[in-house]
Parts: structure tokens; sequence; C-alpha cells
């Protein structure tokens, strides 16, 4: 929407020094983590200074735990739409595998665009860039959320989250 076409609300976790206001769990049932803010490894020491640390502490298979940020008042999910994601990672030395990226609906059921990110460097910050593509015949949709999740346990912190639908002339 408007002059910048930022659609993650919060997206460096500096909005609220107390909680990571517009951010929340998302797990699958019997999945267990939680988030808390955490400024003692920052990206960088001028603009970045708060990480959001997910701590997956239970997870089985077929399951995930992550991340999840509504936007501002949703996320558009438009068919047939490229969809651009950075995001600044880092991972503990007990976490290994994937992270998953998905815009998908509220409740998790409809997946509108999916990108992985096939492993995250343990102990220092790495920028990773990905691009999705919507379903040319999806029905468009406000009510969404963009995810960032796992399979495996273990602890993962972001430094950043971006994210950014078509824009005029492929700008």
């Amino acid at each position: 929407g408007g002059l910048y076409a930022e659609l993650i609300r919060n997206r460096t976790f500096q909005d609220n020094p107390n909680g990571p206001d517009y951010w929340s769990v998302v797990s699958s049932s019997g999945a267990a983590g939680n988030i808390s803010l955490d400024a003692s490894s920052p990206v960088n020491a001028v603009a970045l200074t708060t990480s959001l640390k997910l701590q997956i502490t239970s997870v089985g298979s077929g399951q995930r735990v992550g991340i999840a940020n509504t936007g501002f008042w949703g996320i558009a999910a438009y068919p047939a739409t490229k969809y651009h994601v950075t995001v600044y990672v880092k991972a503990s030395a007990d976490f290994s595998g994937p992270l998953t990226l998905t815009l998908e609906s509220n409740d998790g059921t409809i997946v509108y665009g999916l990108a992985k990110i096939a492993s995250v460097r343990v102990n220092k910050w790495q920028k990773y860039t990905v691009s999705f593509t919507t379903a040319a015949g999806s029905v468009p949709t406000e009510t969404n959320r963009f995810v960032i999740s796992a399979s495996n346990t273990g602890t993962v912190w972001f430094g950043l989250v971006s994210v950014f639908g078509s824009t005029w002339n492929g700008h």
C-alpha cells in the first residue's frame, strides 16, 4: 500500500522495547516454542540493535514452530504476484535444517506462496534474499500473515524481516 510498499509491521523489532509487537508464535498442535526480544548480539550496533529470538523446544515429524506477522491490518495476497523477502538470520549450533517462509491465510490452512532457506549460518548474522510467486488462479485476499517456520528444535534469531510485493514498474 502507500508510498512505501513494506508489508511487515515492526520489521526491525524496535517498536516496543518490552515485547515483540505485531509478532507471534505459530506452532502445530503438540509443537512448542517461544519468542523474546534480544539485544545481546545485534546485527548492527547502530541501526539493528534488537533481534527476535525464537526458541523451538519441541517439534515432531511433520510439525512446525515459527514466527508470524500480520502486517498492517493483514497482508494482501494477489494472484500471479511476485513477493521479495529479505531477512537477517543466525542460528545456534543446536539448530539444523531449513527455514520455510510462507504467505498464508491467518489460520494457516491456505498457503499462497512459499520459499525456503536451505540452511542458516551458525552464530553469525547472514542476509538472505528469496522470492516466491503466488498461483495465477488464486483469489485475492487481504487477511493473511507472513510466517517463518522450522521443523527442528534449536534457537534462531531474526534481525530484520522485510517483504515487498510487486511495485510500480518492477522497482
